[in-house]
């Protein structure tokens, strides 16, 4: 974390933490983990409409929420207070896909299958570096829905070259960020 400027509590008591740069941070206290709600590593602005995380922020030095649960973010270097609106739960519990690792170069890996938790609402699903099946169903790289209870599974082709990784990543949840 790049030195936090302000924090609040969410009424499930998740922290929300400002980083003087560019974003501001969601620490999960169910789940454990730290997730960027808005902002990414660059001061600047853009972003407005579309999901808080791909927003640019300058500086952001001071966060509310209301009663609704929607976030307000004191966006000090572009001179505007900007919005993440309340949306229910789309944002999923932790999960881990298992490294496959020692396997033979150019062959389409299936990851361990994974079941989508703690989530309220139908959420976003996308993949980069790979594709996705979503309850056994064909694979896609196309951005999708899943609902809590779904089973995902991934795969991927192993490097065609020794001691090289590769990497899909898949992103389920998002929030999105608006100027006020």
């Amino acid at each position: 974390m790049f030195q936090p400027s302000d924090v609040t509590l969410d009424a499930a008591g998740n922290l929300y933490i400002t980083e003087w740069g560019s974003s501001v941070r969601k620490v999960d206290m169910g789940a454990g983990i730290i997730i960027t709600i808005a902002g990414t590593c660059y001061g600047a602005f853009a972003g407005d409409g579309g999901p808080a995380t791909s927003a640019y922020l300058f500086y952001p030095s001071s966060i509310a929420l209301d009663a609704a649960g929607n976030l307000f973010i004191a966006d000090r270097n572009n001179d505007r207070i900007r919005s993440v609106e309340s949306i229910p739960d789309s944002v999923p519990d932790k999960f881990i896909f298992t490294d496959q690792v020692g396997v033979p170069l150019s062959t389409l890996l299936t990851s361990n299958m994974i079941i989508v938790s703690g989530i309220t609402t139908s959420a976003s699903i996308s993949i980069a570096g790979g594709e996705y099946s979503v309850n056994s169903g064909a694979f896609t790289f196309a951005a999708g829905m899943v609902n809590n209870g779904d089973s995902v599974t991934v795969r991927q082709t192993s490097s065609a070259l020794m001691a090289t990784t590769t990497d899909a990543v898949l992103t389920i949840g998002v929030f999105r960020i608006y100027s006020a």
